[in-house]
């Protein structure tokens, strides 16, 4: 009975270690997930101002995950375990605006030298 436990517990130990592991396979690097996500909320906003439908926008979609070669269950757990951090999300977004706001330098600049 006594070594039927121990195995027990060893499987069991062994089982949550490789869950844990494969978890954390998915996870996307930050910096990438930073990118993504910029860009995941810059395709929300063109589908918003150009009244694209369903079709188009997952379209969009469809070609941002590519691009980034991710899925949707990689963002989504990467997400959860920011979700377990509030100051990783706080540190994660300050570096979203920072993207944002590096990407709209440029466009500043070419709007500025038009008259």
């Amino acid at each position: 009975m006594k070594f039927n436990r121990t195995i027990l517990l060893l499987s069991l130990f062994l089982l949550v270690s490789c869950s844990e592991q494969s978890v954390n396979r998915n996870l996307i690097p930050e910096e990438t997930f930073v990118q993504f996500y910029t860009d995941y909320m810059i395709v929300q906003e063109e589908i918003s101002l150009n009244s694209l439908d369903s079709l188009q926008g997952k379209q969009k979609y469809d070609s941002l995950f590519q691009h980034y070669n991710l899925s949707p269950k990689q963002v989504e757990e990467t997400k959860k375990e920011y979700n377990k951090d509030l100051n990783r999300w706080q540190k994660f977004y300050d570096k979203v605006i920072l993207r944002l706001e590096s990407l709209q330098k440029p466009q500043a600049n070419k709007s500025g030298n038009q008259p």
